[in-house]
């Protein structure tokens, strides 16, 4: 477990300063959620973008979300706040060649 943390730590520092227009495949991008922190990549693939993001909390136990997104989709990770406040959350899409990771506003019901 130690050596993920460490891992996890190590691909932040090295990409906590690109810009959305360095974004290029197999490079890390560092998520920060709520109580967690973690690093998304993706990789291209003949029927999509291959997107993979893992985040740790102070527990320990990560947690790996895996999609293939086509061009034009996104996926919305996020957390949940207490009751009567919006969730943190982050968008992660796919414009033609570019992927995007960008704070998400969310619709509360």
């Amino acid at each position: 477990m130690n050596r993920l943390l460490g891992a996890v730590a190590i691909i932040i520092a090295t990409t906590a300063a690109a810009t959305a227009d360095d974004f290029k495949p197999l490079q890390g991008r560092s998520i920060e959620l709520g109580g967690l922190n973690g690093v998304a990549y993706y990789t291209v693939a003949d029927e999509g973008y291959d997107v993979v993001a893992t985040l740790v909390g102070s527990a320990g136990s990560p947690v790996r979300v895996s999609t293939r997104l086509s061009d034009g989709q996104s996926l919305t990770l996020m957390v949940p706040e207490s009751l009567g406040n919006a969730p943190q959350a982050v968008d992660i899409s796919r414009d033609g060649t570019t992927i995007r990771i960008a704070p998400s506003t969310v619709a509360m019901n």
